[in-house]
């Protein structure tokens, strides 16, 4: 980690989103999250993760667009594209995981965090709200202020960061390769 942070100038705490930048992914409403909960969360910055689109589309809006539109400045830092050597420390360095995809095949990124003791913030009506489980917090899809509010909860509250941190690892342990064949066989 302390490498990593180095490497692309990590803060010592964050938040994580790390993922795709298409509508579905939410992360507009995400950089709006964040704008409204900024002054709550005590400095606490947004770490975004992933190859950014390489054009400004309705399809895939750019979240740097956004996040200046929005006035964020350098509470935002766009890291670009991780190797996956790199994301368990990269994962393992953020107080939550922030995930609020409106519609997901699995949610491979949430597991992949949780994976890493990192409670994850996901919106519901999808898969992802089994692969947090207890694990994570489960916002509406679309309610912006939901979802700042979740995010000053999960950055704020020890005892319910704590308590997801605790459920991360036995959460994740419900997705090993080994489940997943004993379930497709029965």
């Amino acid at each position: 980690l302390g490498r990593l942070r180095q490497r692309l100038c990590l803060p010592e705490r964050y938040l994580l989103y790390l993922g795709g930048f298409d509508r579905r992914k939410n992360v507009p409403e995400l950089l709006q999250a964040y704008s409204l909960a900024r002054r709550r969360l005590e400095g606490l910055p947004l770490v975004i993760a992933g190859r950014l689109p390489a054009r400004d589309t309705l399809f895939t809006p750019s979240p740097q667009r956004i996040a200046r539109e929005l006035g964020l400045g350098e509470a935002v830092q766009f890291v670009g594209w991780v190797d996956e050597e790199d994301k368990p420390a990269l994962y393992g360095g953020a107080r939550a995981f922030l995930f609020p995809s409106r519609y997901e095949g699995f949610g491979l990124p949430v597991l992949e965090a949780i994976s890493c003791g990192v409670p994850a913030i996901v919106a519901g009506g999808s898969s992802l709200e089994e692969v947090a489980g207890e694990a994570g917090l489960v916002v509406p899809p679309g309610d912006v202020q939901a979802l700042a509010d979740a995010l000053v909860r999960l950055a704020r509250e020890e005892a319910l960061h704590a308590r997801l941190a605790a459920a991360c690892a036995p959460q994740a342990a419900r997705f090993s390769s080994a489940e997943m064949a004993r379930q497709t066989l029965a």
